[in-house]
């Protein structure tokens, strides 16, 4: 079974929410959770991991208000004046990211190779591909308005 390193879980978590105060401007506490379940409408991005001989997902859902939230702020613009394009480009890079954060993590020293982020259907999520592995580790943050699930499937 795959298991995170010696680290302290709460490092992972602490990891992940560096990464999206980073990115988006925005606090947020994630925790783990017992699996992967979406709380929102919103983005869905999956990125296919392989690491020695297995492959991962990597799965990032955004509730909409927070993936508006992470465009604005990394395109420096108004709400207003994003594109929906713009909104899931800025989540697929947000996925990637945290792929790096997850796998340096999972298994720090080995290399990985993370593969192309592609958006999913928020009402196929459960139906996607990539996702039909077993939960690994799942972590949310639901704190101030957010909607953010970040998890990965072997």
């Amino acid at each position: 079974m795959l298991e995170l390193s010696t680290r302290p879980l709460t490092d992972t978590c602490e990891e992940i929410a560096r990464v999206w105060q980073l990115l988006s401007g925005q606090t947020a506490s994630f925790v783990r959770c017992a699996a992967w379940q979406p709380a929102a409408p919103g983005h869905c991005v999956t990125l296919p991991v392989q690491w020695d001989t297995r492959q991962v997902t990597v799965l990032l859902c955004v509730g909409a208000e927070s993936a508006r939230a992470l465009a604005a702020h990394m395109f420096g613009a108004a709400d207003a004046d994003l594109s929906v394009d713009q909104v899931e480009d800025v989540c697929r890079e947000m996925c990637n990211q945290l792929c790096n954060c997850l796998m340096a993590h999972a298994i720090p020293g080995e290399r990985f190779t993370p593969g192309l982020p592609r958006t999913v259907d928020w009402t196929n999520v459960d139906r996607a591909p990539l996702l039909q592995g077993t939960p690994w580790h799942a972590f949310h943050s639901t704190g101030a308005g957010q909607a953010i699930m970040v998890a990965v499937t072997r």
